[in-house]
């Protein structure tokens, strides 16, 4: 697979991305409650469901991800940022982030997001950059 040559809609890259986010890698759960709205018992119900979506459609990996997301100033970039940024703790190589579904939720304010990438890649705990637009 080669270098990711940017959106083609804006040109917008990965390593812009990361110079604003930082290009470390991102170690997520399947239910990431920055927030603490959901208590443990609610992250536990969220991760079950989640679970069970994934026994549903095997290829896909999904993560959820509730955090007050003002600062962000793009919700869709920072979607594709962490996406192609996250490693799941104790992750699959049979699902990789390239076949990942990312539901970003900001519970303090009006901001909510599902973002997907499209395209093959390598089976990896990461994922590798690729063409699909993060405007999509």
């Amino acid at each position: 697979m080669g270098v990711f040559p940017g959106c083609l809609e804006c040109g917008l890259t990965l390593g812009v991305l990361d110079a604003v986010n930082g290009t470390g890698e991102v170690v997520v759960e399947r239910v990431n409650d920055i927030s603490g709205v959901l208590g443990e018992s609610g992250r536990s119900l969220l991760g079950a469901e989640v679970a069970r979506l994934e026994a549903c459609f095997p290829q896909v990996f999904v993560v959820v991800h509730l955090s007050a997301l003002g600062s962000v100033p793009a919700l869709r970039q920072f979607g594709f940022w962490l996406l192609n940024r996250a490693a799941l703790a104790g992750g699959s190589i049979m699902r990789p982030n390239e076949n990942g579904v990312l539901v970003l939720i900001d519970p303090t304010g009006p901001l909510a997001g599902l973002r997907r990438l499209r395209g093959g890649g390598q089976r990896s705990g990461r994922t590798t950059p690729n063409p699909a637009s993060p405007h999509a």
